[in-house]
């Protein structure tokens, strides 16, 4: 997606130099809504209550169509880093009620511990032939 933004708006982002990621996500929703209609999508994405709203409010917009690919339990547990969720990112997950979400979830209440999509690409690549 970075170069579709650019090719279609170099004027948006020269004077809205502060804002990349704001329109590149306008282009990528842009574009997945275009493609919504016909097709159906897989997303996969961090398990940290960001990332988990991130999957529910994708969910919530396109439903049927985008499938939310291994937010399981033992997935979170193989790929659990190090890193600590403060109380003010573990409030967040108050607001996931996705029933998809809620075994990712309970297991985060639980460790309080985050685990990134960067350590699962091994998992997430097609197998190699």
């Amino acid at each position: 997606m970075k170069g579709l933004e650019s090719s279609f708006c170099p004027i948006l982002q020269e004077k809205y130099k502060d804002r990349q990621a704001l329109i590149r996500q306008f282009f990528a929703n842009l574009l997945l809504d275009f493609l919504k209609e016909k097709h159906s999508f897989y997303y996969h994405g961090d398990f940290d209550p960001e990332g988990l709203l991130i999957a529910q409010r994708l969910k919530e917009r396109y439903g049927e169509r985008l499938r939310l690919w291994n937010y399981r339990a033992d997935w979170y547990e193989r790929y659990l880093s190090d890193v600590n969720l403060s109380e003010v990112r573990m409030r967040k997950l108050e607001k996931v009620y996705l029933p998809e979400l809620l075994e990712v979830k309970m297991q985060m209440q639980k460790r309080k511990r985050a685990a990134y999509q960067e350590a699962m690409l091994d998992m997430l690549e097609p197998e190699k032939k």
